[in-house]
């Protein structure tokens, strides 16, 4: 029998499948490695976790040494704006929102117990990153954006892999709309917006260094393959109606600023928005008025927050109970609550039965909004991008002087950035020769730089008037030569 058994044993060890791993205890040596990982320590996961992001992050600098290289050699290439442009500029606004979250951490952590917390690792990494971000930048900023750098044109664009000519129109054009899209929804970092402008001023010249035939465009004036509807959407919707609408905006108007000086043909198509925000608007006088109140009360009441904390402060050293005091000041807090609303109730009273021919809708969305429009279109003035416009910022300057002025008569508080924006866009507009020849325009002009003067002397809080009035002045010495010359008054001015 013993010898019939162990023959068995060794008939059933001998039909064993060769490929089972399971172990003494009935476990495949998978499951084995899996449970002996689970045993193992959280902080020698989160080491292992830090070694494999130091791995990660030197395998992606070693990526962007061979990027730096190919795009020296190869900045006129079509894949340049279509392939490598986004996803770089995505890649560094990601590692700056990464990086700077770092740094507030470490900077936030003072004591030394958090101090020693830090691991080698944890700087090992930040420094890795910080490396990747620079080294991301250079590229950007040197190699593809940089001041004189060769861009696709051409027979470079005609040989794009993916379309052709009309393919390397639609990715660039899609490549700009990204990177406008990335403005709109990543942090005000002033870095970014400076690439993003540059960005956006790149693929415009790259499109326009391209005719619709494929070959090299000479002409400064024309297009090329940039399409004008196309870039008026993007611009007008994501970039201005951003802007001025969105409360939440992450669109600054110095982004708007720079777009208009350095691409004064390609953003052209915001001028005719900015003229609509100077005219259209929702606001009325007496909505205008309840915020101003609103305002003051908000102010009133945090003052007198203070005071009470002031107050219960010294009561307490002293020993004093505050309860009574309590009750006092709830009861003054109550009646200075109903004065002002009392007093506004009152005012709105007396002025619409007063004032009936004022028009009480105020054709402003709100006076910052206006005030940054006008100051866009000075821009756009000084830029050439507002050069077939001139008429438009005209009647819309004269229109929204006369709102200010209306305004002003009723009695709302006029911000002094929009008066100082109107007197700067009226200066911008007469020192246009494009006026010379039209004589009605340039006298509904004279008379609402006439109406912005009295504004100025009378409403209150309007700092530099002596400087405003000045420039009002000379803008109008210079509307009176401009009519004299256009009804032949003075055959020898000439305008420069």
């Amino acid at each position: 029998k013993d010898s019939s058994g162990s023959s068995d044993s060794d008939s059933s060890d001998d039909e064993r499948d060769p490929n089972d791993d399971t172990g003494l205890f009935g476990q495949t040596a998978s499951e084995m490695m899996l449970n002996a990982f689970q045993l193992l320590s959280k902080k020698v996961q989160k080491d292992q976790a830090k070694s494999l992001q130091i791995d990660e992050a030197n395998f992606k600098l070693r990526v962007a040494d061979l990027l730096d290289v190919w795009v020296k050699r190869n900045a006129s290439s079509s894949l340049v704006p279509t392939v490598l442009l986004l996803p770089i500029f995505q890649a560094i606004t990601m590692l700056t929102s990464k990086t700077q979250k770092s740094l507030d951490a470490a900077s936030s952590s003072s004591s030394s117990a958090s101090i020693k917390t830090n691991s080698s690792r944890d700087v090992t990494l930040l420094e890795l990153e910080s490396a990747l971000l620079a080294r991301l930048k250079h590229i950007v900023t040197k190699r593809i954006l940089g001041k004189g750098r060769e861009y696709p044109r051409g027979e470079e664009a005609s040989k794009h892999v993916s379309g052709g000519l009309d393919g390397f129109r639609i990715e660039t054009m899609s490549t700009l709309e990204s990177c406008v899209e990335l403005v709109s929804t990543s942090g005000r970092d002033p870095e970014i917006t400076q690439m993003a402008t540059s960005a956006v001023v790149y693929c415009c010249r790259v499109l326009r260094g391209t005719t619709k035939e494929g070959e090299k465009n000479q002409d400064s004036n024309d297009w090329g393959l940039l399409e004008m509807n196309e870039l008026s959407t993007i611009l007008s919707d994501k970039v201005l109606k951003d802007y001025l609408q969105r409360k939440s905006t992450r669109i600054t108007e110095d982004f708007i600023c720079k777009l208009l000086t350095r691409a004064p043909l390609a953003c052209s198509v915001l001028v005719p928005g900015l003229a609509s925000a100077l005219l259209y608007t929702t606001i009325d006088v007496d909505a205008e008025k309840d915020r101003q109140v609103a305002k003051k009360e908000r102010a009133d009441k945090a003052e007198l927050k203070k005071e009470r904390k002031r107050q219960e402060e010294k009561k307490k050293r002293n020993g004093i109970a505050t309860d009574a005091i309590e009750n006092t000041e709830t009861e003054t807090e109550t009646e200075t609550q109903k004065q002002p609303s009392t007093g506004a109730n009152t005012t709105k009273k007396r002025k619409r039965s007063d004032e009936d021919a004022i028009v009480s809708e105020w054709k402003c969305r709100s006076q910052f909004h206006r005030a940054a429009s006008a100051r866009l279109a000075v821009a756009a003035l000084r830029s050439g991008a507002a050069r077939e416009h001139v008429q438009t910022l005209t009647e819309a300057l004269c229109a929204s002087v006369k709102d200010v002025e209306q305004a002003h008569s009723a009695g709302v508080k006029v911000r002094a950035d929009v008066v100082k924006s109107l007197v700067e866009l009226s200066s911008a507009v007469s020192s246009h020769g494009k006026l010379n020849d039209q004589t009605d325009l340039l006298t509904e002009l004279t008379s609402a730089l006439e109406i912005l003067s009295n504004v100025v002397k009378t409403a209150a809080g309007i700092k530099q008037r002596g400087q405003l009035s000045k420039s009002i002045t000379k803008t109008t010495n210079r509307m009176n030569n401009m009519n004299q010359q256009s009804n032949g008054k003075s055959k020898t001015f000439t305008f420069n």
